[in-house]
């Protein structure tokens, strides 16, 4: 921590990280809408990936709507590290 930084001002700026990310935003979020996630987080992001889901919203129940759909994105996505070019995705940078 920097002089004068509390514990909790260490988490108020995003810093830039290597870690492989997969940002699902939905086209109908209007709490976290995916232009926030595009202009504010991928670019801190390096291995930053981002899906926009058409006609979905900021939900609990996104993952229920097309069950077999969500799970084949997650699971496709975590077993192929840095390979997501599906379309529909945007990459970080």
């Amino acid at each position: 921590m920097a002089a004068g930084e509390t514990e909790v001002d260490q988490y108020r700026q995003l810093r830039p990280t290597d870690v492989d990310t997969l940002l699902i935003s939905g086209d109908l979020d209007f709490a976290t809408p995916a232009e926030f996630a595009t202009k504010e987080l991928l670019p801190t992001l390096r291995n930053g990936h981002q899906v926009e889901l058409h006609n979905l919203g900021h939900s609990a129940d996104t993952w229920s709507y097309e069950k077999p759909a969500s799970n084949r994105l997650i699971i496709q996505r975590s077993s192929t590290p840095g390979t997501w070019t599906r379309a529909g995705t945007r990459r970080g940078r």
